[in-house]
This record gives C-alpha cells, structure tokens and sequence, in this order.
C-alpha cells in the first residue's frame, strides 16, 4: 500500500499549533476549535512516511504524546489556572504579556515531566543536580560507560534487515520459546540498546550544557531514567524505572474517564476507589499501547495497509496491564496470609526520602539493584522472567517491521579500535 511521503510544512504547522491556541485569551471553546485541527494534521502525519521505517516509527513516538498533550491542556484542563511556573503560583499567565505567553506556552508543551512546574510528575530522579561540578561527576562517567556499553551491543546483534536478517545477528531466531540463549540475549540486547539510547540522547545535551553554560541550573536536567533498582515488580519497572515523559498526560486522560474531571462524568463513579484506580492504570497502559501501535502502523503500511501493527504492540501493553493486575492480587492474598510483612515490592522505599533530603533523596539507595531481602530478589526474577516471555515476539516483531535496521551510534569505538589494530 503506497502512501504520502511526510510533508514538512504539515508537521511543523502540527508543532505550531500546540502552543499557539495558548497565545489566545482563554475562552470556553478554544479547545474544541483548535484540537479537531490538530487530530487532522496528526491523522495527515501518520498516514505518511519518511521512506525509514525507523524514523516513522520514532516520528510518531513524538507526536503522539504531543497530541495526548493537547488533548490536556486544551480539553481536560485550565491551563492558565493550573498550570505554572514553581515559584510563579500567583501569577497568572492570562495576564503576561506576548513575550512572557510565549515563552510559558512553548515550554509547556514541550516540558514532558513539567521539570521547573507546579505540575511536575512524581519519582523524578535528582540525584547530582545539586551544583555544577557535582552534575559533572556523576553523568560523566556513565555517559563513557553507556556509549561504549552501546557500542557493545551494537556489534553483538547488530541492526538487521526485516527481509534479510544477517547471519551474525540473533534477530532472524523465532520468539516461539524465550529462554533459548539467542532469543534472550535478542530480547534483553533490544531492551538494554533503549534504555542506554534513550539515556545518551537526553544527558549529552544536558552535560554539554551544563558544562559550557550558565543558562539553567542543574536541576533542570534530572535524570531521565528512574533508579534501575525499583523495578522490583511490573508496576514499578513501568511506573518508577522507565521514563515518566507522558505521564502527565496518562494522569489526566485516566482521571478524566475514571470520572475525577470536570464534567467527565468518567466509568467510576467514585474517586479514590479500586474501580478508579484501575481505570487509571488501564488508561495508562492503552495511551503507551495506542502509540507504539500507531508507530507500528506507520512503520508497516506499504507492507500490510496503514490500519496494520506489524510490531504488535497492542498485545504487549495489553500484557503488562494484566500482569500489574495479578501482581496486586497476589500481594493482596499474600499480605492476608501473613506469609509476608508489608510490600515486596517495596513501596516505602518510593516515599521519596531515602539517604539525603528534599528531591534529591529519591532514588539514591536504589540507583542500582539491591539483595538485602529475598522478597527483592524475587521481585527483580519475576521482572526479568515476565520481560523475557513478553518482549520476544515484541522485538521480533519491530524487526520485521524495520524499525531495528538503524544504527543507534554514530561513531564505532569499537570499530575504530579495530581498524588501528590492523
């Protein structure tokens, strides 16, 4: 199936029209004159192509969320009300003048964790952004480690071709049975690549910045990963260790339809019941899983028809919804046997106060995994275990689709290292 190649006036008319309806003097149906707009130009963009299945799929990786994050503060909330600069409460931005609108509704949109807001995200990891050097010290080190670790993976299953997979790579292998040595090393290669990827391309910058310029205070760049070593269940692998980017936008979407929204009416009449709380984490894991399918529409359509998901991303998402599920179940039925004291999975850790204090107290006893009781230890197994069976056909998948095919460093150390070996 042919489709239109990606119109840049199009997409940089879709990034425009996320802030400039904030320009306007809030009125009761800004939202609804400006977002069908917006849908249209997003529908327009993922129904085309840029030639790469790679960067189709990492191009609605974008705008997806920003789309959900329209949907916020045009539809769900009143943005000059509820949402403003820390320190800038009593401000009103209907009130600033054009220079000051701007700046506050560009840095709106595209403050994915509100970092520096008074709607910032929960678990947010500070750790060495208490002064320059100390920013310095802590990233440096990792971003050397990160980049040749990548490097690394890189030549251990290199990028492959979704019609003529390479010999050497481990991507041509069926997911059919997980635990085979290839199949895992597939698996956990994709997952580890992401993570350190999606690490690299947020630090740099940030580490350059701060390292060169005076222009923003540390503390602007927390870390973009959470403590690895919280992911001691599902639940908290998604909600605590990876990136909370569109966490915002999942919050407000699962409250508006758990009926905690103004006039939403919503599924759950009650706010703060179990029926809410699921909802909400429903909602959660069908706003990732609606993106990553549409990326996989996008990435696949001259291969099956636009409407078709060759990654099979739905199912995954679908996956990890139901094993938090049965995760609180079992937690449930164990903490009423009295086998186990407290939660497993460590929740009290989270409160955000650990071994320092305000923001930069969080995450500092977990940056990296910890064995002090079995009941961890079992936590981080039942990740690893439930990762393993569900993320092999997902990777298989998005090889087939091409996604896998590009190279995610720039410059080989490795390869260098060999060539002068020569």
């Amino acid at each position: 199936m042919a489709t239109r190649p990606l119109s840049i006036p199009v997409l940089l008319l879709f990034e425009a029209l996320l802030f400039i309806p904030l320009l306007f003097s809030p009125f009761t149906l800004r939202g609804h004159l400006f977002f069908p707009v917006l849908l249209a130009l997003y529908i327009h963009l993922v129904t085309s192509t840029t030639g790469s299945p790679a960067t189709d799929w990492s191009l609605v990786l974008a705008i997806t969320p920003q789309l959900f994050k329209a949907s916020d503060v045009l539809l769900l909330t009143d943005a000059e009300r509820d949402l403003r600069w820390t320190g800038h409460e009593d401000e009103n931005p209907a009130d600033y003048n054009f220079r000051k609108k701007l700046a506050w509704a560009i840095e709106l949109v595209n403050t994915p964790r509100g970092v520096g807001w008074n709607w910032e995200v929960p678990y947010i990891c500070y750790v060495g952004t208490s002064s320059r050097r100390q920013f310095i010290l802590s990233r440096l080190p990792r971003v050397i480690i990160y980049y040749l670790l990548l490097d690394f993976l890189e030549h251990l299953n290199p990028p492959s071709s979704s019609s003529s997979p390479s010999p050497s790579s481990f991507s041509h292998l069926s997911p059919t049975h997980p635990f085979t040595l290839h199949i895992l090393l597939q698996t956990w290669s994709f997952a580890i690549k992401s993570y350190l990827h999606l690490w690299l391309i947020h630090t740099l910058p940030a580490l350059f910045l701060i390292s060169t310029t005076t222009v923003c205070p540390p503390s602007s760049f927390p870390y973009v990963m959470g403590p690895v070593g919280a992911m001691s269940s599902v639940r908290k692998l998604w909600g605590r260790t990876w990136h909370q980017a569109a966490r915002r936008q999942i919050r407000s979407h699962g409250i508006w339809l758990a009926g905690g929204g103004s006039g939403a009416g919503g599924v759950a009449r009650k706010p703060g019941s179990v029926c809410s709380a699921y909802v909400q984490l429903a909602t959660g894991f069908a706003i990732g899983g609606f993106t990553h399918a549409v990326a996989g529409c996008m990435a696949t359509a001259g291969q099956g028809g636009w409407w078709h998901d060759g990654s099979g991303a739905g199912r995954f998402f679908v996956l990890q919804f139901l094993a938090v599920v049965v995760e609180d179940l079992v937690i449930a039925l164990v903490g009423r046997s009295g086998m186990v004291s407290g939660d497993w999975r460590g929740w009290e850790s989270e409160s955000g106060k650990g071994k320092g204090e305000g923001k930069e107290g969080y995450g500092v006893e977990e940056q990296w995994f910890r064995f002090d009781s079995w009941q961890r230890v079992c936590g981080y197994v039942w990740v690893v275990v439930w990762l393993s069976v569900t993320m092999a056909p997902y990777v298989e998948g998005l090889r087939r689709t091409g996604v896998l095919e590009t190279r995610l460093v720039p410059f080989s150390v490795m390869d260098w290292v060999g060539k002068q070996m020569q």
